[in-house]
């Protein structure tokens, strides 16, 4: 007998491989940082002699979802900024004021909390949205929590806002393939940086240009803001006489590699250039309905699913989301066009799964390595919690997942081999320690950045 790491046996698997197996009774095999092989419990059972074995009985095992848009460092700002406040409002009278006053300990403190709590819920990879300043703060924190991370940093040469991210065109350039290079150098298996923008607007044709030569040359992804709503595409079209995509498209900055995320106004023709040039796309659905942009009206994710365009689920972030939670996410990427176009065959459930997991490792350029229980991956698996309430009686794990449970129901997380989540408890962090600091960090951030707390209701 072969020894192994961790053997997990005797649970449901959802392995999201090629045929999309889903295997009763089965098992996976893990050797250092990698699924050595999935199968039948009573084929690997004789097969290996584990280290730790994790008996599966009453699990669901999945690979960790992938949160592809996560602003982590807004997590001190939870739940601050009112509901009754739109995009606009939200970016320059909130989110800009609050990423300027941030300090490298408030990042810190951010990060980590908002790892944990998508770890909790099941997420073992995101991708920073680039509102992150102090990357090695934030990269201190990632490291601790045991997560895996894309960091990324905004930068822009046309616009005035936040003067840690404007710059010239070769000052961003330059920073950017500065950071590039720091993070290789590190050789960590776990976080990685990927250049990212804040988008057409603020970012001149030779910032893109540049940016995404970069990422042609590191073999990374470049991620752009894009496409929010529709007071952005216009502006566009009243500032290059074309859509956003289109425009894009002209500059040569579409391809394989470009992350476009949020993409919620979207024209058919856009879908159509998405489709020739392999460009992913990163929905937020969450803070599309918290700010009020208009997704059920303009949004066409239906039809580039429908089309081959590789669309992964991310949160956007605390300050608009406001929480971390990938369950929650599914939920409604499952739902909202089935309501809104009155059709409830658009995103069934296994295709809100996709999203969250194998499309999001698409996204990332990682998906021979992540996105799917298969030998040869990493080893990221998320096991939930069957015997809860949410998921009695099972009759099909994937849609009980997306219609019934959400992350609370993650009980053990496993990252790069290593058990981060076991029976909900943090194996290496002192998870409360960590909490009652952060909200600590979040009193002394406002009251040096001084943002009102505007509640309806006295509090007394």
């Amino acid at each position: 007998m072969r020894s192994v790491d961790i053997l997990i046996d005797g649970a449901t698997l959802v392995t999201m491989d090629a045929e999309r197996r889903v295997i009763r009774d089965g098992a996976i095999a893990i050797a250092a940082d990698r699924i050595l092989e999935v199968g039948k419990s009573s084929d690997l059972e004789v097969k290996y002699r584990p280290r730790k074995r994790i008996a599966g009985a009453d699990y669901v095992a999945l690979p960790g979802f992938i949160n592809g848009d996560v602003h982590i460092t807004g997590t001190l700002y939870r739940c601050f900024v009112p509901d009754n406040v739109n995009s606009y409002p939200m970016i320059y009278e909130w989110v800009f004021p609050m990423y300027e006053g941030f300090t490298p300990e408030d990042e810190y403190h951010a990060a980590k909390v908002g790892s944990l709590e998508m770890i909790r819920t099941g997420t073992t990879t995101f991708a920073e949205g680039g509102s992150a300043d102090d990357l090695s703060s934030v990269a201190h924190a990632v490291d601790e929590t045991g997560i895996r991370a894309v960091l990324g940093r905004w930068s822009w040469d046309l616009v005035q806002e936040s003067r840690k991210f404007r710059m010239t065109t070769e000052e961003a350039l330059r920073d950017c393939e500065r950071l590039l290079e720091e993070f290789r150098g590190r050789n960590h298996p776990r976080i990685s940086f990927h250049p990212m923008l804040l988008g057409i607007g603020t970012a001149s044709d030779e910032l893109i240009q540049g940016a995404k030569a970069l990422a042609d040359e590191y073999g990374v992804t470049l991620s752009m803001h894009r496409n929010e709503d529709a007071t952005e595409v216009n502006q566009c079209v009243e500032a290059v006489g074309k859509k956003p995509v289109e425009y894009l498209e002209e500059i040569g900055a579409l391809g394989h590699n470009l992350r476009l995320r949020h993409m919620a106004c979207t024209a058919d023709e856009e879908v159509a250039a998405l489709v020739r040039h392999d460009v992913k796309v990163v929905a937020d659905m969450t803070s599309y309905l918290r700010l009020a942009y208009g997704i059920t009206r303009h949004g066409k994710f239906p039809e580039m699913l429908a089309q081959g365009v590789c669309v992964s689920l991310g949160i956007d972030g605390a300050t608009s989301s406001d929480f971390l939670d990938m369950g929650r996410a599914m939920h409604i990427a499952a739902a909202l066009f089935k309501d809104s176009r009155m059709d409830g065959e658009l995103i069934p459930a296994e295709q809100a799964l996709e999203m969250a997991t194998i499309n999001g490792a698409k996204s990332l350029g990682m998906e021979d390595s992540l996105g799917s229980l298969e030998a040869g991956k990493k080893a990221d698996v998320i096991l939930f919690d069957r015997m809860r309430p949410e998921w009695v009686p099972m009759w099909d794990p994937v849609s009980t997942l997306v219609w019934s449970a959400d992350g609370k129901s993650v009980d053990t997380v496993i990252i790069d081999g290593q058990v981060v989540l076991e029976e909900g408890e943090f194996a290496a962090i002192d998870e409360k320690g960590v909490l009652n600091a952060a909200a600590k960090q979040a009193e002394a951030c406002n009251q040096r950045i001084g943002l009102p707390l505007m509640t309806r209701w006295p509090v007394v």
